[in-house]
């Protein structure tokens, strides 16, 4: 098993970047460790937003996250009827906006086909090409229930 992933690391054991032979006691991890920002933290309240597809959630970091086909995508989506780099989800502190980046089979928030920068909101339907998927944000702002408490 040590041997698995050694070779999945790139490394031997007379190069160990990141699993040293502790003799007498087995073997141990080594390397630098840094904190992420909260942002990383998937499935944790600190990703604000995400797309909701039909297997799985998808994170949105700050920036850009473009979307398509191609597997080197922050959001691969392996459809035919998806462009490579089929669009590009932009994501700031307090705002997203949806552009298509001149995708063969379109890009629609709701019925609408995409043609300018598109602000998105909690809960819309994104199709890439025949990909639909909801687009998610968590909000911080308390909800009121029917008795008026927060």
């Amino acid at each position: 098993m040590v041997g698995e992933l050694r070779a999945a690391l790139g490394e031997t054991a007379q190069s160990a970047r990141f699993i040293r032979t502790a003799h007498r006691h087995g073997y141990a991890f080594q390397g630098d460790a840094q904190e992420l920002p909260a942002v990383f933290l998937v499935g944790a309240a600190a990703v604000d937003y995400w797309l909701v597809a039909a297997q799985r959630d998808i994170p949105l970091l700050r920036g850009d996250n473009i979307v398509g086909r191609d597997p080197r995508a922050r959001v691969w989506l392996d459809a035919p009827s998806v462009s490579r780099q089929h669009a590009r989800i932009q994501i700031e502190e307090h705002a997203a906006t949806l552009v298509d980046l001149g995708s063969k089979n379109g890009t629609h928030v709701g019925d609408a086909r995409v043609t300018t920068a598109t602000p998105l909101a909690d809960g819309d339907v994104v199709r890439f090409g025949s990909i639909a998927v909801t687009f998610r944000a968590w909000t911080s702002t308390p909800t009121r229930t029917e008795g008026g408490e927060s």
